[in-house]
């Protein structure tokens, strides 16, 4: 007791900077409504509202990284090229989150941080990167355990084989003369996948639907392929395949293939992607 108020040690109980953010969450709640931290430090607030049964902060901070990183896949718009796995969490977020929704049994929101680590060089696990996040923060990163580094491994070995498997997709010869013309149709019909993930793509509009000026930097691979550009992605790769505009002749900035050619093109890679999401989740337990 300190002057009739009871003590708490808290050594051992919950890290000093995550404390400190749980107190500042206490302190600025109203403001945190409608001004959220930065995630790093959510992740933080959650670590220590959890440690110390702060019920209704862990469940704040539990809800605001379900909404920011669900598990579920959207749907792919018709006319944009924005997912919800082209937003990305930083390496040294998605370490944080993983132990953190291990813990607190976050399935969802676990396996979009795996699957973040998976596609990023090195797992994510550069210890500069570390070191230099946690001083600027103030906050402690966490690393992955070994089983969960194996659990990566392995993911990525099995979205890898699956990324390669694409190689061989080919498509039946159109059939329908009256769809108007296509690329798929005549005396050598272009029904593979090969060339398209092989060559070094061009920046020229007819490769993205709902392309605009603001993206070339950021989303067209101008110095790799396809294939190159998303080995560790696959993910990203069947959604760039599937928002290809592959309706459409070259003067008509689409990749020369008729309207029911195109959809069976798109249908194919949709459901690649929602079918690998699944298994990347088989692999990785969530």
């Amino acid at each position: 007791m300190l002057q009739e108020l009871p003590v708490y040690i808290l050594d051992g109980v919950v890290e000093e900077p995550d404390f400190v953010n749980l107190l500042t969450a206490v302190k600025e709640a109203i403001t945190y409504v409608d001004h959220p931290p930065k995630c790093i430090v959510l992740v933080s607030i959650l670590r220590a509202a959890h440690k110390l049964q702060f019920t209704r902060f862990k469940n704040w901070a539990i809800g605001l990284l379900e909404k920011m990183w669900p598990a579920e896949l959207e749907p792919l718009p018709e006319s944009s090229h924005t997912t919800r796995l082209s937003t990305r969490l930083s390496p040294d977020e998605a370490t944080a989150i993983v132990p953190v929704a291990r813990e607190c049994g976050l399935g969802s929101v676990l396996k979009r941080a795996l699957y973040e680590l998976v596609r990023t060089d090195c797992f994510g696990q550069k210890s500069t990167s570390l070191a230099s996040a946690s001083k600027t923060s103030g906050v402690s990163n966490g690393t992955l355990s070994p089983s969960d580094y194996h659990l990566l491994v392995q993911a990525r070995e099995r979205l890898v084989s699956l990324w390669i498997s694409v190689a061989a997709a080919s498509f039946p010869p159109c059939s329908d003369a009256a769809s108007g013309p296509c690329v798929a149709r005549g005396p050598v019909p272009d029904t593979s996948i090969f060339r398209l993930l092989y060559e070094n793509p061009s920046p020229s509009r007819h490769l993205v639907q709902g392309f605009n000026d603001n993206d070339m930097k950021t989303d067209m691979e101008v110095s790799k392929s396809l294939f190159e550009t998303y080995m560790n992605d696959p993910l990203g790769g069947v959604e760039k395949l599937a928002l290809l505009c592959w309706k459409g002749g070259l003067e008509e900035t689409g990749l020369g293939y008729c309207a029911p050619c195109a959809q069976a093109r798109k249908e194919f890679w949709v459901k690649c992607r929602e079918d690998w999401w699944e298994i990347f989740g088989q692999v990785v337990g969530c």
